[in-house]
């Protein structure tokens, strides 16, 4: 114990994959294939830890989602990442300013060495304290650092009383109506199940047929390399993992006309009672969908995998304890 929080990073590396591969967590590449997150679920590593200035929120820990990255353009199998749209907005001292809203409360994030430049931020972040001369921002508003983290990084965040996506309006990134993976059979299934109405009333209608009617696996789906895996999980294998139920809803969106992108990070975690701070793992790696809805001005979260494919809750019983007690004392050495 007192020797391996000083020699864990090389252990870090990797995160279960074999053979010595190194295997990015999910949304911290530049490229995200349809099998990525799935292969990191297992692990119970911790991806970073959460502290709460003062009482914490009333949202339930499974519900908080961590944005590390968006992406917009689909090609065969993989999504490439949405573009750097500029510089974060810097106030005084060590602020950067996200939006013109003032933040609520604060909180205190601890990420471990993830060997990328994406900043999982909550997605109700508003402003951020943080030692790095300057952050940038993709389109999809996802932060960036300007090198890869390779060492434990502590950042404060102020945050809203609601979610704030700080992406750019669709007519300043034409990517997200890309339609080239799209299909006339995911357009005809994308309006058959759209019908008529509002964005909104359109996009819930198609996140809650993949909800209901597909079901969440990741064992024996084959391979991915077809020439189009998101109609042949629409239409074939009606089974698989978050990637593709983010995928397969932005593509009937975008066959629709309605503007939207995958978005990765985590969802929830766990509550350690002896400090009061929240664990995220890598088994909290998700993947969901941002659209954008006209008639509001502003993009919503959706997501369409269906509840027993979201990352799990708090682990119960005695060895749920004893991890928790033992990630508390690797975090006070640690500090």
């Amino acid at each position: 114990f007192a020797i391996l929080p000083r020699v864990r990073s090389p252990y870090i590396v990797g995160r279960g994959a074999p053979m010595g591969t190194e295997l990015e967590a999910a949304g911290f590449s530049d490229d995200v294939s349809l099998d990525g997150i799935g292969k990191i679920r297992n692990s119970r590593g911790v991806a970073l830890r959460l502290a709460w200035s003062g009482a914490p929120p009333r949202t339930s820990p499974e519900e908080l989602r961590f944005k590390a990255a968006t992406y917009d353009l689909f090609r065969s199998s993989s999504w490439r990442r949405s573009p750097t749209a500029g510089r974060v907005g810097r106030g005084a001292g060590v602020r950067y300013r996200l939006s013109d809203i003032a933040p609520r409360r604060w909180a205190r994030i601890w990420l471990q060495p993830t060997r990328s430049r994406s900043l999982p931020l909550p997605s109700d972040a508003v402003a951020l304290e943080i030692t790095s001369l300057s952050l940038f921002v993709d389109q999809g508003g996802a932060v960036e650092l300007p090198l890869p983290a390779l060492e434990l990084i502590e950042y404060r965040v102020g945050l809203a009383d609601r979610p704030v996506l700080l992406a750019e309006a669709p007519e300043r990134t034409p990517s997200v109506l890309d339609r080239k993976a799209i299909t006339p059979r995911i357009t005809a299934l994308a309006q058959q199940v759209a019908k008529s109405g509002t964005v909104a009333e359109r996009a819930a209608r198609i996140e809650r047929h993949l909800t209901r009617s597909y079901s969440y696996r990741t064992a024996g789906l084959g391979t991915l390399g077809t020439v189009n895996p998101v109609e042949q999980f629409l239409f074939r294998t009606r089974s698989g993992h978050c990637e593709l139920f983010a995928s397969a809803m932005v593509l009937m969106l975008r066959s629709q006309g309605i503007p939207a992108r995958l978005a990765t990070g985590y969802l929830g975690g766990e509550f350690n009672p002896f400090e009061g701070y929240l664990i995220v793992r890598d088994s909290n790696a998700h993947a969901w969908v941002e659209a954008w809805l006209p008639e509001e001005g502003i993009w919503r979260t959706f997501d369409p995998t269906p509840p027993a494919g979201r990352p799990n809750a708090t682990e119960q019983g005695f060895l749920g304890v004893a991890r928790q007690a033992y990630d508390y004392f690797l975090f006070r050495w640690d500090r």
